[in-house]
């Protein structure tokens, strides 16, 4: 009886013994990760940090937006730049100076806006930049696509050459082909219509995007191309019913930065595109805060603000439902032949 006592009692301290190395163990083991989970920590409170004053900001009154010390959350939630953005009519920046002149405060010259229209909204500009994207992404997808097959899986001579000055094209500064191509675009017509966005990428892809294709199709076995070959298919037919659905990664990827780029494009859109109604998102934010006042003024800042964040959530939607296309497209051709 007096054993059975003993063992009883020895049996919490063997379970904490065990406990305890089990924790000395893992910890032993993780050390040499640590410094990893430090710098990755480091990296994204550097990354997320933005974001979160760009989102609180939105709802800051005016007042708090330019008070020192600067303070994250808002001390009185408002929905005033959200309602500048949203309401935007494309007042013109004499009026708002006339208003400002009688007294009006932010919230009168908000509703005077519903009085003036040029055309062009905020949600009129995610419609623009969605068809820029469709069109774009379907050259993308298409056109790249049979660039990147036939640099992959048809040889012929003069491939990896052709292939490398695909590449190079890459290197070649934006701002040198600036002016040339505003000369063709006139030429035929397209300064002041959105075909210029779109229509060289839809015709032709991009070179970044057949890169993107041919590493891809690269690690996708002959064998599968050979069986089909036999059973009598082209081709087209192979690249189609084949390749493209074993393509989805890619797809979803290029689908992602694509959006990026039309959502984010400011350069572009301002140099060509002259009709309100055509404007992109960042172009019509941009222009709102040009008409409200100075860059560094707290109504410029607090539209900005919501702006930025109204332009943000359509790509950060698409991110989270194409994130696994998203991530594993990244990893396409890691592995070495």
């Amino acid at each position: 009886m007096a054993k059975t006592d003993m063992n009883h009692s020895r049996k919490p301290d063997n379970v904490v013994q065990v406990f305890l190395e089990f924790i000395r163990s893992r910890i032993w083991k993780s050390l040499p990760e640590i410094p990893s989970y430090l710098v990755l920590i480091t990296v994204c409170t550097i990354t997320i940090i933005p974001f979160l004053w760009m989102f609180f900001s939105s709802f800051k009154p005016i007042n708090e937006l330019t008070s020192y010390p600067p303070k994250l959350l808002p001390e009185r939630w408002t929905l005033g730049g959200y309602k500048s953005i949203l309401v935007y009519p494309g007042i013109e920046r004499n009026e708002i100076i006339a208003l400002k002149e009688q007294g009006a405060d932010m919230t009168d010259i908000v509703q005077s806006r519903e009085a003036f229209s040029d055309g062009s909204t905020l949600w009129g500009s995610h419609l623009n930049a969605l068809k820029l994207t469709v069109f774009t992404i379907l050259g993308k997808w298409i056109m790249s696509g049979l660039a990147g097959y036939a640099f992959a899986k048809i040889k012929f001579r003069g491939r990896e050459a052709l292939f490398i000055l695909t590449l190079s094209s890459m290197m070649i500064p934006w701002m040198t082909i600036l002016l040339p191509q505003f000369v063709i675009f006139q030429s035929l017509g397209w300064v002041g219509t959105q075909r210029p966005l779109f229509m060289p990428e839809l015709l032709f892809g991009t070179a970044f995007s057949v890169f993107f294709f041919r590493q891809h199709f690269r690690t996708i076995p002959n064998e599968i191309l050979e069986s089909a070959v036999l059973d009598g298919a082209s081709h087209w037919q192979i690249f189609w019913y084949i390749m493209m659905p074993l393509s989805k990664s890619v797809m979803g990827a290029l689908l992602v930065f694509t959006m990026l780029s039309k959502w984010n494009s400011l350069m572009e859109p301002l140099l060509y595109l002259t009709d309100p109604k055509d404007f992109t998102p960042v172009l019509v934010l941009w222009r709102l805060v040009q008409e409200v006042g100075n860059d560094f003024s707290p109504e410029a800042i607090g539209i900005r603000m919501a702006g930025a964040v109204l332009i943000v959530l359509p790509i950060l939607v698409v991110f989270f439902f194409a994130q696994q296309y998203f991530i594993a497209g990244l990893t396409q051709g890691a592995i070495k032949e």
